[in-house]
């Protein structure tokens, strides 16, 4: 699958939709950055701060590796305060090896001290136990969950409903290589909700999707734990008929016991829904069209991997099966290779290198990431571009 021209931009949603959108810039900003680079140069933006795309959009930095700039943002969470504690718990700490916010084995929950309605929360996190991120939440509770929603994160769960990406007790993270890295590595959580609808987004894949207030919504919530707190997303408490909470609080779980770290977090409000893989959008309308996909036709396939020399890309031909079946396979016809481009999906990485006559492999020194990544393969007709998974 390759990124369509700027027309046919797509974002993917279960198979259910496609959401485009009409512009001119989107993926041949990336397109362009990556050959502008030039083989063998590479862009890596620093931890905690702002693609450009991201400062075009108007994301706003909740985090810029100071403890000043998150406590500007964020308070203890408490029933019924409405200013919160000025002085953040001292268990949460920064870092300054990693520029991160550790929390301790256990603390306060943390909430903002602005609400937020329709929104696009991203952030980065690390974690040796469970955690959550939650929004739309009130302060009519004791704790922020029995008001708000919550994106978990653990790790160690084998309960769909409870692993990293689920929403909490409600509806299951799907099942793909892209989510999930564990305790050692960094994931990117990206939460965004727009009117009654909000989608759980990992790593760059989106991972749970659900609708306020729908029908499978209040059968979810009558299977868990909800019917208990009857302040669960409602404006009015005890109130189905109530609308959903459309402006709320965000908030970090604190009192799960375990450490977790997070960085590199930002927020847009009036926020609408797109696929980040398919380049930096214009200020265009966005409608739902049919499910289409598409294989780039270099008639090569792409492998990631980790090594010790850093990520070493491998190209191999693709197959297609003859007449005969699966064992009876041909590689189809493989054109020309002059350069390989490796795009992370939230443009805040680009690699590049030019290949020998005949060669297959590259390798970019470094540390990489796990998750989804767009590799370019450059021949004389054109740029072919796919996704692919460093697992």
């Amino acid at each position: 699958m390759f990124p369509p021209p700027a027309s046919r931009r797509s974002c993917f949603t279960f198979g259910i939709y496609l959401e485009i959108m009409r512009s001119q810039s989107g993926i041949a900003v990336c397109t362009a950055l990556a050959l502008a680079l030039g083989p063998g140069r590479a862009l890596a933006l620093p931890v905690n701060t702002l693609t450009e795309c991201e400062k075009r959009l108007g994301f706003e930095l909740l985090f810029d590796g100071t403890r000043e700039s998150f406590a500007s943002h964020f308070v203890e969470y408490q029933r019924g305060d409405s200013t919160g504690d000025p002085e953040l718990s001292k268990t949460w700490v920064v870092e300054a090896a990693d520029s991160a916010l550790h929390s301790g084995p256990i603390q306060p929950d943390l909430r903002s001290r602005e609400k937020y309605a329709d929104f696009d929360l991203r952030l980065e996190y690390r974690n040796d136990g469970a955690a959550g991120i939650f929004y739309r939440g009130l302060l009519t509770g004791d704790h922020f969950w029995e008001t708000g929603a919550e994106f978990m994160i653990n790790d160690g769960s084998s309960i769909r409903n409870f692993v990293s990406g689920s929403v909490y007790d409600l509806f299951p993270a799907s099942v793909i290589a892209s989510h999930g890295f564990g305790s050692g590595e960094w994931d990117r959580a990206r939460i965004v909700a727009v009117g009654d609808s909000v989608e759980h987004w990992m790593n760059g894949a989106l991972v749970a999707a659900f609708r306020y207030h729908s029908e499978a919504w209040w059968t979810a919530v009558d299977k868990g734990k909800w019917t208990g707190f009857p302040g669960f997303c409602v404006t009015v408490r005890g109130d189905r008929n109530s609308s959903p909470i459309r402006n709320g609080y965000l908030g970090l779980q604190g009192d799960w016991g375990g450490r977790w770290s997070v960085r590199t977090m930002r927020v847009k409000r009036n926020a609408f829904f797109y696929d980040e893989a398919q380049g930096c959008p214009g200020p265009t309308a966005v409608r739902p069209v049919p499910l289409k996909s598409g294989r780039a036709d270099s008639g090569l396939a792409v492998m990631l991997r980790r090594t010790a020399a850093g990520l070493t890309l491998d190209l191999s031909p693709n197959l297609s099966p003859n007449q005969g079946g699966a064992e009876a396979q041909t590689p189809q016809p493989v054109v020309a290779v002059l350069a390989v481009h490796l795009l992370s999906l939230d443009g805040r990485l680009s690699r590049s290198a030019r290949l020998a006559p005949g060669a297959r492999t590259v390798v970019f020194p470094g540390t990489y990431a796990r998750g989804l990544y767009w590799v370019g393969i450059r021949t004389n007709a054109g740029v072919y571009w796919r996704k692919s998974s460093l697992i």
